[in-house]
């Protein structure tokens, strides 16, 4: 049975120093943990080292392995299928065989990251002021967005009016339904999340412009029909992760918001992937259990109780 943790659950193990003695119950109990970019990520930007490398090797004891390709890949290849589907005009043949290999290379990157936690070695990257600026910033942008978001909700303001203009300076206006209806959400979210990532491109999307870029005509999502694609013509089956992340998002919006709401959208990518989801964080497992019933395949979800003694204990309990 596959099991995912946020990184608050490894926080727990490291705080309690009970990561061997979880890695053997799991064990013999025939329970693999799966790690992810995400929870080495928001391990890496701990300023303490030495509380660093304290996390990272409880991340690594713990969990078997890391996801094989970063969630940002796979909503790329989601987004990419679409467009093959509805507007296959929007895609290009690779300028250069530089790209595909640039992109093999990001993936090799990913995959050799684990040895780097195996072996405890924070990325020099990781410490520089430039990382953590882009990191911080959109986090920053994120938080501003969802608060003012929830602050129209409260008041049933949501009343959705987009305006996009295309290259040639043309004002589409899409002035329908209501954010609050969750369908609509995801899809708008969607449409600025990816127009920030390859027409504006956002500094902490980057990752999002090297999956896609390659394959898409650079002025693609400049085309008077660009609302019309994600409001309208993509199917929600066909983009899992994106929409999970955004719906995630929108549930969100309902709690206090908070700095880590961003890097929860990317862990709710897994739920789609394993059996069991594990969080000590109520607001976020609040999240996933009403984003779940979007979903027809969706992992269980388990909250553990971060003020108790023992995680071990507390896993015992969810799991047996």
């Amino acid at each position: 049975m596959k099991l995912y943790f946020d990184t608050n659950i490894y926080d727990f193990i490291s705080d309690k120093q009970e990561a061997q003695i979880v890695r053997n119950f799991l064990d013999i109990n025939g329970f693999e943990v799966q790690a992810s970019s995400t929870n080495v990520m928001e391990t890496y930007v701990i300023s303490d080292k030495e509380l660093c490398k304290q996390q990272l090797e409880a991340l690594s004891t713990v969990a078997t392995s890391l996801e094989a390709k970063p969630q940002s890949w796979w909503q790329a290849k989601e987004l990419l299928s679409e467009i093959k589907r509805v507007n296959p005009h929007w895609l290009r043949q690779p300028a250069s065989h530089k790209l595909i290999l640039e992109e093999k290379n990001f993936l090799k990157g990913h995959l050799s990251e684990w040895e780097r936690v195996i072996n405890l070695t924070i990325p020099s990257k990781f410490a520089t002021s430039a990382f953590r600026k882009d990191f911080e910033s959109g986090v920053a942008k994120s938080t501003v967005s969802q608060k003012t978001l929830r602050q129209r909700l409260l008041k049933n303001e949501l009343d959705l009016q987009l305006n996009f203009q295309s290259k040639g300076g043309k004002i589409t206006e899409l002035s329908e339904g209501k954010y609050l209806e969750p369908d609509l959400f995801w899809r708008v979210d969607c449409l600025l999340i990816w127009f920030e990532a390859i027409v504006r491109r956002a500094p902490e999307s980057r990752d999002y412009a090297d999956w896609l870029l390659p394959y898409v005509r650079e002025n693609a999502f400049r085309a008077p029909t660009y609302v019309d694609f994600w409001i309208n013509r993509v199917k929600p089956e066909k983009l899992p992760k994106n929409r999970i992340a955004s719906l995630v998002g929108f549930c969100q919006m309902k709690q206090k918001v908070t700095h880590g709401n961003p890097n929860d959208q990317m862990h709710s990518c897994h739920a789609l992937d394993i059996d069991i989801f594990i969080t000590a964080d109520k607001p976020f497992f609040k999240a996933l259990e009403a984003t779940a019933a979007h979903f027809t395949k969706f992992a269980k979800v388990i909250l553990l109780d971060r003020s108790a003694a023992s995680p071990l204990d507390q896993l015992k309990m969810a799991l047996l």
